[in-house]
């Protein structure tokens, strides 16, 4: 399988084609921060990693209900910072699209927009993961709270606008391309406050060129 040809920017309208862990879906439209509209890239739909609409509005804590898929528990990742520290992954939720086969010069193109939903120490972060078989995945980071504090001071959870990331395969590559979302703490692993506020990554128009 490869980057689905009928469905690279979701406008079937659901996610065949790909798996997924967590609350995980596709959108016309959603709603964001200081009740900013998402539309769709490029099609009449999007799809959403992770949920923050689902939240709590007093506390940030997901909201339990049988109709929501359970949070993933972020798979113990730690991500390094700029600044020498770490940010140990909460819960979160991926997409993933298995058994990608790419050739050395090709490129991964796609669009997202990373909508924090968190404080600068908390560190929510955006991932692509590349994942072939019996070895360990590389890790690119896409977006987290401490870039947007960086491009906007002062408002670490105002949300980019769609924005175009372009991977280029230095080398062969034949395994499964995951794109993963976590609530994240600056040098705390386990802190019950990872847990609250979770942010998300909208992505379309996934391109293998």
């Amino acid at each position: 399988m490869a980057i689905p040809a009928d469905n690279w920017n979701f406008q079937k309208g659901d996610l065949s084609g790909y798996t997924h862990q967590g609350r995980v879906g596709v959108a016309q439209e959603l709603r964001g921060l200081v009740n900013r509209k998402y539309l769709p890239f490029s099609s009449p739909y999007m799809a959403y990693i992770d949920d923050p609409w689902s939240a709590d509005s007093t506390d940030g804590t997901r909201t339990q209900s049988r109709h929501l898929a359970p949070a993933w528990d972020g798979g113990g990742l730690q991500i390094p910072n700029r600044d020498g520290t770490l940010t140990f992954a909460g819960d979160g939720a991926y997409l993933e699209c298995p058994q990608v086969v790419a050739q050395r010069g090709q490129q991964l193109c796609f669009w997202y927009v990373f909508i924090g939903c968190d404080s600068l120490d908390c560190n929510d972060f955006a991932l692509l993961e590349l994942r072939p078989p019996g070895a360990a995945p590389e890790r690119v980071l896409i977006c987290d709270i401490q870039m947007l504090e960086r491009l906007n001071p002062g408002k670490p959870t105002q949300s980019r606008e769609w924005v175009q990331f372009v991977y280029p395969f230095a080398q062969d590559f034949s395994g499964d391309v995951r794109w993963v979302v976590c609530n994240g703490k600056v040098g705390l692993p386990g802190s019950a406050e990872a847990l609250a506020w979770p942010s998300s990554l909208l992505l379309d128009n996934i391109q293998l060129l």
